[in-house]
């Protein structure tokens, strides 16, 4: 887990190896857009070198990750703490 910086703001940030057995996909992705469009704020997933929003299916699915490929994730939001601990349990391979 890691503290960055946006604009002055401070985000969390955590990496996260995938367990999803498909990795994420398009069902998938729709899942995690669903999940983090729960929480405010900006959430981000970065997949070798490429960053995407998760509040957009497309750019989720564009990251091609697989099963057991490590992401980072980055969150800024007023419930960060418990956006986090959601969206890191799902990408590790829990359930919604």
């Amino acid at each position: 887990t890691g503290i960055g910086s946006v604009g002055g703001d401070i985000m969390m940030e955590r990496e996260v190896i995938c367990g999803l057995p498909a990795g994420i996909h398009a069902r998938t992705a729709v899942e995690l857009y669903c999940l983090a469009k729960k929480y405010s704020g900006i959430m981000t997933l970065e997949h070798e070198g490429v960053c995407s929003n998760l509040l957009s299916m497309l750019d989720i699915m564009r990251l091609n990750v697989a099963c057991g490929d490590k992401v980072r994730l980055a969150i800024q939001s007023p419930e960060e703490t418990m956006a986090m601990e959601a969206i890191v349990n799902y990408i590790q391979g829990g359930q919604l």
